[in-house]
């Protein structure tokens, strides 16, 4: 069995339709998606039934150590205002698993400056539609 880490797994953001790494990422939580148990049960049942209905693709949430003169890190206020913007998380396994989606950014921090610290942003993407594993 192979053993993935975490070191060297990617966050991407489509720029000019370019899917461009963002620097300096401390920490990525990928999505946990979920689907909506639909309960058919009626009072003739002795036990519950349920149909699959809707999915939801989750939300993303990454803590970058930001650089307010890196254009990368600039272009995350554009997708914050942008309605949608594509994403990838690239794992570490040589490249070869990917996430694809569209989502809403619906978190930017500014950055959190302590005393010997780090300036660290936080921000949260609200999947939109499907997710795309290759």
């Amino acid at each position: 069995m192979a053993k993935v880490v975490a070191q060297g797994t990617d966050l991407q953001l489509s720029i000019s339709s370019v899917y461009t790494s963002i620097p300096a990422v401390m920490s990525i939580t990928p999505p946990n998606r979920t689907r909506t148990a639909i309960d058919f049960t009626d009072l003739s049942m002795d036990w519950k039934e349920f149909a699959a209905g809707t999915m939801d693709g989750g939300e993303i949430s990454a803590e970058i150590n930001y650089d307010p003169a890196n254009a990368t890190h600039l272009a995350l206020h554009d997708a914050f205002e942008a309605d949608s913007s594509s994403w990838k998380i690239v794992y570490s396994d040589s490249g070869t698993t990917t996430l694809t989606f569209s989502g809403i950014m619906t978190e930017l921090s500014e950055p959190q400056l302590t005393v010997d610290g780090k300036a660290m942003v936080s921000i949260k993407i609200k999947v939109s539609g499907e997710i795309t594993i290759s």
